[in-house]
């Protein structure tokens, strides 16, 4: 059973692209009611395997348990993404599996824009103060207006792939973001 409704239906191709949030106009807008009544879903996920084909990974979201195989292609925007929901003792079973500090801990807030369906992670333990926008399309060039709280496009930066961020400092990855801001 797939429980990843965003999928594109083209055999579970997941389109997805992701921006640097810019923190000062997000936390504006969440003062001016962006967020009001949405207190956001955390989120713990771990990596089982991690290959050069592809990645298996367990998500703990809230009250449900995830199984997600994800491949790794060269183009970052579109990927294979098969999700299955597991039982809670299937999940703990596989975080077992997992190196504890490669757990990826993060609220995730939904946030409607102009019709499309954003997903805010501000994340937390190694990489507090992190956060990233990402949007699922149904196709690679499907247009959508950017909220004014999005900063820069890193969907083909292999860097801010979740299961890239685990094995990333902290310090690296704030060097990483001000070097492309500087860029920009």
């Amino acid at each position: 059973m797939n429980t990843n409704t965003a999928v594109n239906a083209n055999k579970n191709i997941e389109i997805e692209r992701k921006f640097l949030v810019n923190g000062r106009k997000f936390a504006h807008a969440m003062l001016l009611g962006m967020l009001a009544g949405n207190e956001g879903i955390s989120i713990r996920q771990a990596y089982v395997f991690d290959t050069d084909k592809g990645v298996l990974r367990v998500r703990e979201k809230g009250e449900k348990y995830y199984l997600t195989i994800k491949d790794r292609p060269s183009k970052l925007l579109s990927k294979i993404e098969i999700e299955f929901e597991i039982e809670k003792e299937q999940a703990m079973a596989l975080f077992s599996m997992s190196d504890p500090d490669k757990n990826i801990t993060k609220t995730r807030y939904e946030i409607e824009h102009k019709g499309k369906l954003w997903e805010v992670d501000v994340f937390g333990g190694k990489l507090e103060e992190f956060m990233l926008a990402e949007i699922e399309l149904q196709s690679e060039d499907e247009e959508f207006e950017l909220p004014k709280w999005v900063d820069i496009e890193v969907t083909e930066d292999a860097m801010f792939q979740n299961s890239n961020l685990i094995n990333v400092n902290k310090h690296v990855l704030f060097d990483h973001i001000e070097a492309i801001r500087a860029n920009k």
